[in-house]
């Protein structure tokens, strides 16, 4: 399969301010007094975040950030977090989204790798950083309300004061569209956090191929429970919605209830979050009450049972409902497909389009594998990142010649639509055969009385592994490990692959994108 055609995602006019602050000019003349940003307590019109974004950049200016210097948000996914973002980039800082779940011993190592010029901070998150020694920052802060007294050797900084500042005029960076824009870290789920590396037309990239997939269009409102940090909400629909003067509902924390009322009142069109999110919400004892109708798309990450695939149909008949496919280092510019196809080609998560991505299955010398087989799944595309953040050896072992090699498993049918298997590290080898937890998984999730439920491979002493389950039950149900063995049984689930044990559990171990933590689990 040839590389993807060209680069799409670059037009003439983006080069004179530099990427997405060209499309916040031009959502100003199309749609300046329509809301953009709907908050707890406000909503901000374009024209109002655009104001406000540059009295924030006159105060940041101020304090002497330039072009290239390195700052990090550590704030909520609010108001605050959007005019830091665009204030920034009007002086052509490279921004550090952080993970506001990570633990002080993370934040401090990425502080340290990082050597920031500042940091925005908000005051809830301040505890986490009085853990920390603020190594390479110096203590430069910027808190986003009050500053606690107590909080002494550091340079800090009121949010507010930088807010209120007028009186220096701001003139738009022009940025070379493949200078570094922003550096995302990874959840650090099989290691330590890396830091992925965008430019600018990396994320520009993404920002395209999330509205022709959602097919965003002035007058929708959008909410998001994927958290602002994470490069799908950071590239994909922030700028998505800034490209298509798509209203946003802001979401600091994810809360099923609350993202429920805030559908309602707000008349949200476009939804997305991950599946552990869904199974949330629709187990919500409060779900049936809330009027939902406004919803014309329903969209999740990644591969989802067809169990709750069908629920997902049933809760909101009206709308159209999307999957996606990607990974952070893309971008993500990835895959899509609706679920009238899902249906046709289960287990799929799309077809490739050459326009946007190139996707290829390949055997371990890096040759395509032929229609049907299975192989590594490597990748292509103008939203592909840059480099690993002063990691080569992690850049070199992730892109080989142009392409980003996933870990992840698969195969292509003959039409070009492409399936997900499993992961190359999760692959359960049970007595010489090769089992895939995530096909264990599905079986397993169509027992009504499962909530949640992940599989991995333990030691065995003489298969090599064995298949173990770990179940979340529904609330009010009960069941027995010998109904469960009988349930994947009847499934005619080969009795290889049927787990040798399970373990119930209260909750399996998440991260804040609702990914389970399957290393904490033994």
């Amino acid at each position: 399969m040839s590389d993807y055609r060209g680069d799409d995602f670059t037009n003439k006019d983006e080069r004179f301010i530099g990427g997405e602050i060209g499309f916040l000019q031009k959502s100003l003349q199309l749609f300046g007094g329509c809301p953009f940003l709907i908050d707890d307590k406000h909503t901000y019109s374009f024209l109002e975040t655009d104001r406000i974004s540059t009295q924030l950049s006159r105060g940041l200016s101020r304090l002497g950030i330039r072009q290239g210097n390195r700052i990090i948000l550590y704030l909520e996914g609010g108001a605050e977090f959007v005019f830091s973002r665009l204030a920034l980039r009007k002086l052509g800082a490279v921004i550090i989204p952080l993970n506001t779940d990570f633990s002080a011993p993370k934040i401090e190592k990425i502080i340290g790798d990082i050597k920031a010029d500042w940091m925005i901070v908000s005051k809830r998150l301040l505890c986490v950083l009085q853990k920390t020694t603020l190594p390479g920052l110096s203590g430069r802060v910027i808190v986003v309300g009050e500053i606690p007294w107590d909080f002494k050797g550091f340079k800090v900084k009121s949010f507010k004061q930088l807010l209120e500042e007028r009186e220096s005029d701001i003139h738009f960076i022009t940025t070379d569209l493949n200078s570094d824009a922003t550096i995302c870290y990874t959840s650090g789920t099989t290691g330590p956090p890396k830091g992925i590396v965008y430019t600018h037309r990396n994320t520009l990239a993404a920002g395209r191929w999330m509205a022709k997939a959602t097919g965003m269009q002035p007058g929708d409102v959008l909410l998001t429970a994927i958290p602002m940090y994470v490069s799908s909400n950071f590239n994909g629909h922030f700028l998505a919605s800034l490209m298509q003067g798509v209203s946003i509902v802001l979401l600091k924390r994810f809360d099923p209830e609350d993202v429920l009322a805030k559908i309602e009142a707000h008349k949200v069109t476009i939804f997305h979050a991950t599946g552990n999110m869904y199974v949330n919400i629709l187990n919500n004892k409060n779900f049936s009450n809330y009027n939902l109708s406004s919803l014309k798309m329903v969209t999740w990450s990644n591969i989802l049972p067809k169990a709750l695939q069908l629920q997902l149909r049933r809760a909101f008949p009206s709308a159209e409902i999307m999957q996606f496919y990607g990974f952070a280092e893309g971008g993500p510019v990835g895959t899509y497909i609706k679920l009238q196809d899902l249906f046709q080609k289960p287990g799929s998560c799309g077809k490739i389009d050459p326009g946007f991505a190139c996707f290829r299955v390949v055997d371990e010398k890096g040759s395509d594998v032929s229609p049907g087989e299975i192989g590594e799944i490597i990748y292509q595309s103008p939203g592909l990142m840059r480099a690993y953040y002063q990691n080569p050896q992690a850049t070199e072992k992730a892109i080989r010649n142009g392409w980003y090699y996933t870990g992840d498993l698969g195969r292509l049918d003959q039409d070009g639509f492409l399936y997900i298997v499993g992961r190359n590290k999760d692959i359960i080898n049970c007595g010489g055969e090769r089992v895939y937890p995530v096909e264990v998984e599905e079986v397993l999730f169509k027992h009504p009385a499962i909530l949640d439920v992940a599989v991995l491979g333990v030691t065995h002493p003489t298969l090599g592994q064995e298949i173990k389950a770990f179940v979340v039950l529904k609330e009010g149900f009960q069941v027995t490990v010998e109904e469960l063995i009988v349930h994947c049984q009847k499934m005619n689930l080969s009795p290889y692959k049927i787990p040798g044990k399970i373990e119930f559990r209260k909750a399996l171990p998440k991260n804040s994108m609702g990914k389970t933590l399957k290393g904490e689990l033994i």
